[in-house]
């Protein structure tokens, strides 16, 4: 019978391939592992205890936050946040007031906005009520209505996007001949140069993409002088929109879920799909060929199926501009709200879960000065808090861990020999290692506990 000596040091030192709830612990690539709680990966391939966040402003309403919005003018910024039926606004840091005017707020968990910004006015939509115009002079004002060249009204539209200098909506309800129609597959354009009058029927950017697939239109995006389109089980990208040579190009039978379930990284459009994958568009190519799915491989049924399928509507997907990172909030089990955020680093392909004390609804890039970035995210008690500050979730103590891939020293009919097992580890934090090990044929292992101090 052979005897299997190992020598040497046996190192997990790269941790950038994340985790892995696909393949069992023994299958694991070498930069993989097999589960995790709030760490978070590094540029260099380590892992670290997530930052915290601090208050940014509570308004202790119990009411979820709905809209988190930045207006950026040329020297300054403000900002606009929604919670249940009211909206607030302030100049950079100053006092918050109420800014909701005479404008109608359906209050709800679920009636989140989409905000884009055109010229020195904020745009706002939550698919329920009327949009809204805001440019910080005063309260919110109910976007325009009118449609060129009659009576026709744009009653409510779901999704917003700047393209080309012209504002376009997807996914309207407009009263045609004193009818009210639901045109879920329709995109309408503003007249240039403006942001609330809307063309006349007949104007070459008016059309509905593939009506007859069933699907609506959830989220539009401009990139790389595309206007990319998502339905609900469809992709899309137009080329030269708004004129004699528009073109609509079928990429790929998958569609974005929700209107906010969708951010861009350069030439990349991620979006999540309707079963909880995230994929990854190239906007450089034309075919199914380039799009990919970035779950795949990496989140197993048991990460999927944990997810809520009748709340990814609602999901969010963040860039944190400053860590080169994206954040998928979801609602895992019962709560009925979000409680689980996976972070995606598309350098690497690695994701990691997070759970923070309190429970978020949404999130938000803001800028605050020409070249820095920070992540807002709004509660369901009516509390922002700015993230990646400190070491707390807002003085809660964050409780984190990672598990490593199994190491098996070989088959149970090779006799191995070990003179010592050492453990050998550096890091900056306190550490908690618990070691188990598990001999040939036996279905209960060791289980040993090892205290390591912050260096």
């Amino acid at each position: 019978m052979p005897v299997n000596q190992v020598r040497g040091v046996l190192e997990f030192k790269n941790f950038e391939g994340g985790i892995n709830t696909v393949s069992s612990a023994l299958e694991l690539a070498d930069n993989e592992f097999a589960d995790s709680n709030n760490v978070r990966l590094d540029r260099r391939g380590g892992l670290a205890t997530r930052k915290g966040y601090l208050e940014y402003n509570k308004f202790n309403t119990g009411n979820a936050v709905v809209a988190l919005g930045q207006l950026i003018l040329s020297s300054t910024w403000h900002e606009l946040m929604i919670e249940g039926s009211v909206a607030h606004g302030r100049e950079k840091t100053g006092a918050f007031s109420d800014v909701t005017g005479a404008h109608v707020i359906t209050s709800g968990k679920n009636n989140k906005y989409v905000i884009v910004q055109y010229d020195n006015n904020l745009i706002g939509t939550n698919g329920i009520d009327r949009g809204f115009l805001w440019d910080a002079t005063g309260n919110l004002a109910n976007i325009g209505n009118a449609i060129t060249g009659g009576t026709d009204t744009m009653d409510l539209f779901s999704i917003a996007v700047v393209h080309d200098n012209q504002v376009i909506i997807g996914n309207v309800t407009a009263t045609i001949a004193s009818t009210s129609t639901v045109l879920p597959s329709r995109l309408w354009p503003a007249a240039a140069g403006t942001k609330d009058e809307w063309v006349a029927i007949s104007d070459t950017g008016v059309i509905d993409v593939d009506k007859g697939n069933g699907g609506d239109i959830t989220a539009l995006v401009s990139v790389l002088g595309y206007l990319v389109v998502f339905k609900s089980n469809g992709l899309y990208r137009i080329e030269n929109y708004g004129t004699s040579t528009q073109f609509v190009r079928k990429i790929a039978p998958v569609g974005c879920i929700g209107r906010r379930a969708i951010n861009i990284v350069g030439p990349l459009v991620f979006f999540v799909d309707e079963e909880g994958d995230m994929w990854a568009y190239d906007s450089r190519g034309d075919s199914e060929d380039s799009i990919l799915n970035v779950s795949e491989g990496k989140l197993g049924p048991r990460t999927i199926n944990a997810i809520d399928k009748t709340r990814l509507q609602f999901s969010e997907l963040t860039h944190w501009r400053d860590r080169n990172e994206l954040h998928l909030l979801v609602t895992e089990g019962p709560l009925g709200q979000h409680n689980k955020v996976w972070a995606f680093k598309p350098s690497s392909g690695g994701f990691v879960p997070f759970e923070y004390a309190t429970d978020f609804n949404i999130f938000a890039e803001f800028k605050k000065t020409d070249d820095a970035f920070v992540v807002i995210g709004g509660n369901y008690n009516g509390d922002v808090f700015r993230h990646d500050l400190g070491d707390t979730d807002d003085g809660v103590n964050i409780d984190a861990f990672f598990l490593t891939r199994h190491l098996d020293m070989n088959a149970p009919d090779v006799i191995k020999m070990f003179k010592r097992l050492g453990i050998y580890t550096t890091s900056t934090e306190d550490l908690t290692i618990t070691l188990e090990q598990r001999l040939d044929f036996e279905t209960e292992g060791r289980v040993s506990t090892i205290l390591v101090d912050a260096v």
